[in-house]
């Protein structure tokens, strides 16, 4: 399936043009820039996908708490012993989410 052939969807409050977008394959969840939409995407699997809404409707992300860098040392131990957390790596272009070469112009 071709990157560029996905339903992208973006949120309705999104008037301000500073959006990312989100599209799903059977396999992953993609999120893009909407400014640069030729740009590098991020991937992630359903579980991992879940698990950030899970987050987003715990309040694990308000501006208040991101903006005070809190942490929970009870939800997030290795915060306290200084271990690295495992990230998401975003892949190269948006042909690449789907396991192919960039579209070339």
């Amino acid at each position: 399936m071709c990157a560029h052939s996905l339903r992208w969807q973006k949120s309705a409050a999104s008037g301000s043009g500073n959006c990312v977008e989100v599209a799903a394959t059977p396999e992953r969840v993609l999120v893009r820039d909407t400014k640069d939409r030729a740009g590098p995407v991020l991937s992630f699997t359903a579980a991992e996908w879940s698990a950030f809404l899970d987050g987003v409707a715990d309040g694990a992300f308000t501006l208040e708490r991101l903006a005070g860098n809190l942490v929970d040392d009870a939800v997030y131990p290795e915060s306290a012993t200084g271990a690295a957390s495992s990230t998401v790596e975003p892949s190269a272009r948006a042909g690449d989410a789907m396991g192919e070469a960039p579209a070339r112009s």
